[in-house]
């Protein structure tokens, strides 16, 4: 049996770590006591920094993305009048201008759009081009796969580490075109049991037991996509090129851009066809 291990580089999905919490909010957290106690001359407060320090980390045990999310969430907070009046928190996909104040629009609603939390910069798509191809606001083209992987429990270990190395390959045969690879993995609950029907009581107990056992618990599903990036526009002359064109030229070059990326999609298409 070959013993063959790949690193795995997690520097582009992982935050920066100190001492086992994410860089930013660890020196937030250390100046702030440190602020604190020399402005106050109380330097016992030294020992709440450190107290906060283990909370911390044992936060960053749990979810690394923790304190990344806490600040997004913050972002995001909705409006108290629109939360009571929709029952529900609500969110734009797009921004508002906040009207002036010497304008005679007639006051429709208690609280202004503007005053909602907006998802638009976290948005990067602009328009569906084809049932499978997106173009984000950016200019880049984008398309997704569902990898459904193999059987890699039946497969030998030769034929697994060939499979391997054809994936490996077929990347760096991308290595010299406008093309980038976005790998997300969606993690959700699964409720799947299998249908049982017993005549014997005891066989019934056992199996009604068996299935009560999940009721607080849920089985969990990782699905993995692969996306293939294609950024046609390559430098900032390209994109103030492309800019200046009228729409019908856009619109041609566009659908260039599109058979191009189509190339790139068979071709990638037919060396994942076993994943």
């Amino acid at each position: 049996m070959n013993n063959y291990f790949d690193p795995l580089f997690k520097g582009l999905t992982r935050p920066a770590l100190l001492f086992g919490v994410p860089l930013v909010p660890f020196i937030i957290n250390i100046l702030g006591f440190i602020l604190i106690a020399v402005y106050t001359q109380q330097f016992f407060l030294l020992i709440f920094g450190v107290i906060s320090y283990f909370i911390m980390k044992a936060m960053t045990k749990k979810d690394e993305q923790m304190f990344r999310l806490f600040f997004l969430k913050t972002k995001f907070i909705s409006n108290f009048l629109s939360r009571k009046y929709h029952k529900a928190k609500t969110f734009n996909s797009v921004s508002y201008k906040r009207l002036p104040t010497n304008n005679d629009f007639p006051k429709l609603s208690i609280f202004p759009l503007h005053a909602e939390p907006s998802l638009e910069k976290l948005i990067p798509y602009s328009s569906l081009l084809t049932d499978s191809i997106v173009i984000t606001k950016e200019h880049m083209l984008i398309s997704t796969f569902f990898i459904e992987g193999i059987e890699f429990e039946c497969e030998s270990d030769e034929n697994l580490i060939f499979k391997k190395n054809l994936l490996n390959m077929m990347i760096m045969s991308f290595s010299n075109e406008p093309i980038a690879f976005y790998f997300h993995n969606v993690r959700f609950k699964l409720h799947e049991f299998l249908d049982s029907h017993f005549e014997n009581s005891f066989l019934k107990e056992i199996d009604e037991k068996y299935h009560k056992s999940f009721d607080k618990k849920s089985f969990q599903q990782n699905s993995l996509y692969l996306t293939l990036v294609y950024k046609p526009l390559k430098s900032n002359i390209d994109l103030k090129t492309f800019n200046k064109l009228n729409y019908k030229s856009k619109a041609k070059e566009i659908s260039n851009f599109v058979l191009k990326f189509q190339e790139y999609l068979g071709k990638l298409e037919a060396n994942i066809k076993d994943f």
